[in-house]
C-alpha cells in the first residue's frame, strides 16, 4: 500500500483493480483508455455517477461508461488523477514545474465539478493556494510595487479557470492572486485579460471588494489583508509629504524603496545590496536580517539611538536622514 501511494496518478491508475473488490464498473475514455473502478466508492463520492450507475440508462444495465476525452477537463491526466483522489485522499501529479501543477490542478477541478465532486475541488483549491505561496514572484530593481501571488499563474490559467461555476474556490482564487498587484500598483499582471473576459473582470472585482472589507487605516499607512496567504498584510499607496508611496521615502539615496511588510514577516528586496530600517509613529527601529536567498526579516531592535552605527550583515545604519525624521536606511558598507 506505500508503494502505491508513492507513485504519480498515472502509474496509480494502472494497478487500482487489486486494491479493491467488487462490484465493479468500466469506464471507458475515447479513443480507447479503459479503467475498471471500485462501484460502491464510485458512486459515494459521485452523485453523477450514482445517478448513472444505478438508474434504468444504459450505463445501470451494462454497468459501463463511455466519455469523450475532453480538453481541459477530462483527459489522460486528469482522470487518473481523480482515482488516486478517489482511492487515497491524495493526488501526486506528473507535471513538476509549479505552472504545470496548477494547469493539472485546474483541469482535475474542472472535471470535479462536472463529477459533482465538491470536496475535491476544495483540496485543489487549497492546492494551488500552497503553490502560489512557495513561488512568489521575484525581486527586481525596476519594481515599484509588489505583485507576489501572480508568479507562476499564467493567462492559460485565467481562462480555465473561467469555465468553472461562479462561487467555485479556485476560480475565485485564481482572481484572488491578481488583488495585491492591483491594489499596489498602477497596473497588474491580468489587465488586459480582465478586460477580454469580463466573466475574469467580475471575479476579480468582487475580490477586491472582500480583500477591503479587511482595509486598517487607522495608522500612517493603509494595510489589506492578503487573501492568498490570510496572514501578510501589505501597504496601499496612501500619499503624503514624507512617504510618497506607503512606506517608501524618496530623498537623497535613490535607491531607497518600499518596506511592505511588518514585523516578522517577509519583504523582497528591490535593489541588491540596499534595506531599510523605517520610523514608526513610534520611533520603533526595524532591523533587517538576511536568513538567505532575496529575502529579509523584519524584527524589532530598540530605539534609533542604540542601533546608530550598528553593523548588520555587511552594512551599516546611516542617520543622514534623522533630524528629518525620516526612514533610516542600511546602505552598503
Amino acid at each position: 500500500m506505500t508503494d502505491f501511494l508513492n507513485k504519480t496518478a498515472s502509474e496509480f491508475a494502472q494497478h487500482i483493480d487489486n486494491l479493491y473488490h467488487g462490484p465493479f464498473v468500466k469506464i471507458k475514455i475515447k479513443p480507447n483508455t479503459e479503467y475498471i473502478v471500485s462501484k460502491p466508492l464510485l458512486c459515494k463520492e459521485s452523485p453523477y455517477f450514482a445517478t448513472m450507475f444505478g438508474s434504468k440508462f444504459i450505463e445501470g444495465q451494462t454497468q459501463t461508461v463511455e466519455m469523450e476525452d475532453i480538453e481541459g477537463v477530462n483527459s489522460s491526466q486528469s482522470f487518473p488523477a481523480f482515482l488516486q483522489w478517489l482511492y487515497h485522499r491524495r493526488v501526486r501529479f506528473d507535471p513538476v514545474k509549479p505552472e504545470a501543477k496548477i494547469t493539472a490542478a485546474i483541469e482535475l477541478s474542472r472535471l470535479a465539478d462536472m463529477f459533482h465532486v465538491d470536496r475535491l475541488g476544495a483540496e485543489m483549491a487549497e492546492y494551488i493556494r500552497k503553490l502560489l505561496i512557495a513561488n512568489p514572484t521575484p525581486p527586481t530593481e525596476e519594481w515599484e510595487y509588489f505583485d507576489t501571488n501572480t508568479n507562476v499563474l499564467t493567462e492559460q490559467h485565467v481562462r480555465s479557470a473561467g469555465y468553472l461555476p461562479r462561487g467555485n474556490r479556485v476560480r475565485s482564487l485564481i482572481a484572488d492572486a491578481s488583488v495585491e498587484g492591483f491594489l499596489r500598483g498602477d497596473d497588474y499582471k491580468f489587465a488586459d485579460l480582465a478586460r477580454e473576459h469580463p466573466t475574469f473582470e467580475i471575479d476579480f472585482l468582487e475580490q477586491v471588494r472582500r480583500a477591503l472589507t479587511s482595509l486598517d487605516d487607522s495608522g500612517e499607512d493603509t494595510m489589506v489583508k492578503d487573501p492568498i496567504t490570510g496572514k501578510k498584510e501589505w501597504h496601499i499607496k496612501k500619499a503624503n509629504d514624507n512617504h510618497p508611496y506607503g512606506g517608501s521615502h524618496q530623498g537623497a539615496h535613490d535607491n531607497l524603496f518600499d518596506i511592505t511588510s511588518r514585523e516578522g514577516s517577509y519583504i523582497n528586496c528591490q535593489t541588491k545590496g540596499l534595506k531599510i530600517c523605517y520610523l514608526g509613529e513610534r520611533r520603533q527601529v526595524f532591523r533587517v536580517s538576511s536568513p538567505g536567498g532575496n529575502h529579509y526579516n523584519l524584527s524589532a531592535e530598540g530605539t534609533e539611538e542604540n542601533l546608530h552605527r550598528k553593523e548588520d550583515d555587511g552594512v551599516k545604519l546611516s542617520d543622514s536622514n534623522r533630524e528629518r525624521n525620516e526612514p533610516l536606511a542600511l546602505l552598503p558598507v
